[in-house]
């Protein structure tokens, strides 16, 4: 029989306070959407993944509005939208309303986010960068207002930038990364 992890209430041990247990899954919720922000996401964004990552049952998007105590506006485009990144999945379970489920290959999820969005700016950088050198190369003169050291120091960075997010988004099967991923819980059981 698998283990069910339960917090115990002081009126009975062995039932969970599912009150106390939904005030600190919205607070991780809250804490993961500000974390998120940084990647260019909304805070929203990682709210809704956090509690549909959470989730042992899929979540309507009613479900995760009364979870979240959001408006159902701000709820249905983020779901489009974390629909798009493949972040979760939708199903229907009466036919007619959806549920939403997380992609649980987290990493592959990222390496997808970074090719589609940073790699595309970092490749338009390097972009401009090299279309700036060639002009340059062209039209070089004492008075040109550029620091040419500078704009070949930059060229460097921007082309290393491209390399890592290369490396970073390389198929798992090819990526030399994927063997710092840390290996799923039912993987580490068997060693």
């Amino acid at each position: 029989m698998p283990k069910t992890l339960t917090l115990k209430t002081k009126k009975n041990p062995q039932i969970p306070d599912l009150k106390v247990q939904s005030q600190h899954i919205k607070k991780l919720a809250q804490a993961v959407g500000d974390f998120i922000r940084y990647w260019g996401f909304r805070k929203i964004h990682g709210q809704l993944w956090t509690q549909i990552y959470l989730s042992q049952e899929p979540l309507s998007g009613s479900e995760l509005v009364k979870n979240l105590s959001v408006s159902k506006a701000l709820v249905s485009p983020a779901l489009k939208e974390l629909l798009d990144y493949d972040l979760i999945s939708a199903i229907s379970t009466d036919g007619r309303t959806k549920k939403y489920k997380a992609n649980e290959q987290v990493f592959e999820v990222i390496q997808n986010i970074l090719k589609n969005r940073e790699q595309r700016l970092v490749e338009n950088a390097h972009k401009q960068c090299s279309a700036l050198q060639k002009y340059e190369g062209e039209k070089y003169s004492s008075n040109s207002k550029i620091n040419h050291d500078r704009l070949d120091a930059l060229s460097s960075l921007i082309s290393s930038a491209l390399f890592a997010l290369s490396m970073i988004t390389l198929k798992s099967d090819d990526n030399p990364l994927s063997n710092w991923i840390p290996p799923e819980k039912n993987e580490s059981s068997e060693l």
